[in-house]
């Protein structure tokens, strides 16, 4: 794949289905499979919210450079808009995920602590599916299905941004960009999913010399 397409996977929730035996665990929701304890957010004093557990077991993903861990969390208290400003964290002895800053917003309860948890796909994104501009990335809430992606070249929302690592204040390579996805039923509430801001997307970076991760979340 030449410098156009950089190597990146497309996740895809699978709504139907619960969390089966599979080769990867490659999950949506729920809690970490190896036991890994999720922080409490300092603002509404639950736990984190698990958006996606990569199985970095799976070998096509070893362009991501991240070693010494077996997952990668993508974490968010979806409750208090910890995504509106960086939120970083690390994996402490294998044991727990430590949220090292993090500056949570309003509380407002809407998502419940875990979110359900759902199987998720993990795939190579084809050619014809990079996304190069906004046009046809985002549309209805009603049906808006997330375009999920590791890897690649992120799609802004707003500006560019380039986060710093917190400890040694170094640029933070991009790692992924996690998408709204909602299912909206007939009485007009969110049935499944999750929302950034308004249609938003939430980018995570890391700092492989620290072992240090950020999300920090654009708005439409």
């Amino acid at each position: 794949m030449n410098d156009h397409y950089p190597l990146a996977h497309r996740l895809t929730i699978e709504w139907n289905k619960q969390l089966a035996d599979s080769a990867f665990l490659h999950k949506y929701g729920g809690i970490p499979s190896n036991g890994i304890v999720l922080p409490r957010c300092s603002g509404c004093h639950e736990q984190y919210h698990l958006l996606f557990q990569i199985d970095l077991r799976d070998q096509s993903l070893n362009y991501l450079e991240i070693t010494n861990t077996e997952f990668l969390f993508v974490i968010s208290c979806l409750n208090c808009a910890t995504y509106e400003k960086p939120i970083y964290y690390t994996l402490k002895n294998h044991k727990k995920i430590v949220v090292i800053k993090a500056s949570p917003g309003k509380y407002v309860h809407e998502y419940p602590s875990p979110l359900e948890e759902h199987q998720v796909s993990c795939r190579k994104l084809l050619k014809n599916e990079y996304p190069h501009s906004n046009d046809g990335f985002y549309y209805d809430l009603p049906a808006k299905r997330g375009n999920h992606q590791l890897g690649g070249k992120p799609l802004w929302v707003q500006d560019e941004e380039h986060i710093k690592c917190v400890k040694c204040k170094r640029g933070m390579s991009y790692l992924a960009m996690i998408d709204t996805e909602l299912h909206i039923g007939q009485n007009g509430f969110r049935e499944k999913g999750h929302m950034f801001g308004d249609n938003g997307i939430l980018y995570m970076f890391v700092c492989r010399r620290c072992g240090i991760f950020s999300a920090k979340a654009q708005g439409l």
